[in-house]
């Protein structure tokens, strides 16, 4: 087993740095750009490690995906996400441990004998990720980035910023006013060269979209595409993601910003419904924007555009699921 850290990581701290080399020794890479993190996992692949836990958020899961796919797609090792990034969405997949104490369990968690199970992946513009979206998320995002990632800040500050403080005050004082006074923007979803589903209720595929297709047309608050049910710090935003057989899941959110902030209790436990609210099952489509937007992939914000086109792609890679 080996452990990648990413050392920019909002969650990484030296104590978390300390308490891992403590852990396991040389077999911990420390990395801080995303060259030296594709030069480490190059030396995972060559040592033969079957397992590899990863220090970071979902932006770095996604890194190290794409990076494995790239130098070795046949040899990837069981996948292992500590709780250590900003929104978490794939170390709630994994069951990870929120605690520094914890991460001794997460280590022998992936050098045990447990059997993972195939993560299916999407691909944004060609890119490998877990989940994408525009709307609300990315704008949080683009909020945080000022707020609390390109300040870099030191001391006291920088400490309460990382990790939820610095969620909650950059959603309070940046995201939510804006969702309140902004009317909501317009955004079409189309299927490519692959049927689509709606979904009901219970996340039955029900009316198929033929290939071309317009699943959804209209105003909206939000729109993602996922294969795995959680979007961040335990919000179960996609229920049917992991359950659906060759397909990912898109979920289309036209809730006003008071009506967002009503639903956001329910949100967690996935339970939320509302005409307003549209489920899909698909294989391909298209986002496409009246005006250009920022978009994220894995989290990580992208450039302003009016369109990016969503897979699902062919490979897999082994994960271990929460139990």
């Amino acid at each position: 087993m080996a452990v990648l850290v990413n050392r920019q990581a909002q969650g990484v701290s030296d104590r978390h740095v300390d308490e891992l080399r403590r852990l396991v020794g040389d077999r911990l890479y420390v990395t801080a750009s995303i060259d030296a993190g594709a030069q480490a996992l190059r030396a995972i692949v060559e040592r033969g490690d079957e397992a590899l836990a990863i220090g970071g958020g979902d932006g770095t899961f996604t890194q190290v995906v794409a990076d494995l796919l790239t130098i070795a797609p046949d040899r990837v090792p069981v996948l292992m996400p500590l709780r250590l990034g900003t929104g978490n969405a794939i170390a709630d997949v994994s069951g990870s441990s929120r605690s520094i104490a914890g991460l001794a369990s997460d280590l022998a968690r992936a050098a045990s004998d447990e059997p993972p199970r195939a993560l299916s992946l999407l691909e944004v513009d060609g890119r490998p990720t877990h989940f994408t979206g525009v709307g609300l998320d990315a704008d949080y995002a683009t909020d945080f980035r000022w707020m609390v990632k390109d300040r870099k800040l030191g001391g006291i500050v920088g400490r309460m910023a990382r990790g939820a403080p610095g969620l909650v005050v950059t959603a309070m004082t940046m995201t939510v006013p804006k969702l309140l006074v902004r009317p909501l923007r317009r955004i079409r979803i189309s299927s490519l060269d692959e049927p689509a589903w709606r979904l009901s209720d219970r996340g039955e595929r029900t009316t198929e979209l033929a290939p071309g297709a317009t699943l959804y047309e209209g105003p909206f608050s939000i729109a993602a595409a996922s294969t795995i049910h959680s979007y961040s710090n335990g919000m179960t935003f996609f229920p049917f993601a992991e359950s659906l057989d060759g397909a990912f899941h898109v979920r289309v959110s036209a809730l006003t910003g008071f009506e967002t902030l009503r639903a956001l209790p329910r949100s967690f436990d996935g339970t939320y419904r509302h005409p307003k609210v549209h489920d899909f099952a698909a294989r391909a489509v298209a986002f496409e924007l009246a005006e250009p937007a920022p978009f994220h992939v894995g989290g990580d914000l992208q450039a302003p555009a009016t369109r990016f086109s969503v897979r699902l792609a062919a490979r897999t890679v082994p994960l271990l699921f929460r139990s």
